[in-house]
């Protein structure tokens, strides 16, 4: 009876011991993937540029403009041009810290004469199967885009992220006085801000 009571001790023993390793093993990976991201954020340059646009036409009350959303590695994300109700130009940034920086995610144009919640989303733009394309061209490693995919997932949602990110809040860069013709970038500096300068 003792010798096979002191085989399922070790029996338990030795299961519990694979599982310590494995959750070990697995929690180490996932500080790694962490970590991956973590890089990538901070690997961020110190003048992102999302967005760069020009004023195709200002006339009796309206500015007609095509604005052109880049990913971080310059690529053109997306294309629109339209026409807006106003004579002034706004960029609003959902603005998210993570790993000591922050991220800056496009959410809409609006104008002097038109209310933020009536301006153009830009969510659906650069939203390629659920991550934020605006993203890519940095290695944030396979966690890293699954976690962006889900902070995007909630600003999309109008929700606080979870997890190691911190609170959103919103960020506008207004232009009133620009020349037709003219190209514009709207600069969000991974330390934070956001402005609009001449290109």
């Amino acid at each position: 009876m003792k010798r096979s009571g002191s085989g399922l001790f070790m029996a338990v023993l030795l299961a519990l011991g694979l599982v310590f390793l494995g959750l070990t093993a697995l929690t180490a990976l996932q500080k790694a993937e962490i970590a991956r991201l973590e890089k990538g954020i901070q690997a961020l340059k110190e003048e992102l540029v999302p967005i760069r646009f020009m004023v195709l036409e200002r006339d009796k009350g309206l500015v007609k403009a095509r604005v052109r959303l880049y990913d971080l590695a310059g690529n053109e994300v997306d294309l629109l041009e339209m026409t807006w109700p106003g004579t002034e130009l706004s960029f609003d940034f959902s603005v998210v810290p993570a790993a000591g920086r922050y991220l800056a995610f496009p959410r809409r144009i609006f104008t002097d004469r038109l209310a933020p919640s009536s301006g153009t989303n830009l969510f659906p733009r650069y939203d390629k199967e659920g991550f934020p394309a605006v993203f890519e061209g940095a290695d944030f490693g396979q966690l890293g885009r699954a976690r962006l995919t889900d902070l995007f997932q909630a600003l999309k949602e109008d929700r606080e992220p979870s997890g190691s990110f911190g609170s959103v809040v919103h960020d506008i860069a207004r232009i009133a006085a620009f020349q037709p013709g003219v190209v514009y970038k709207v600069v969000a500096r991974p330390k934070g801000g956001i402005e609009i300068l001449e290109d």
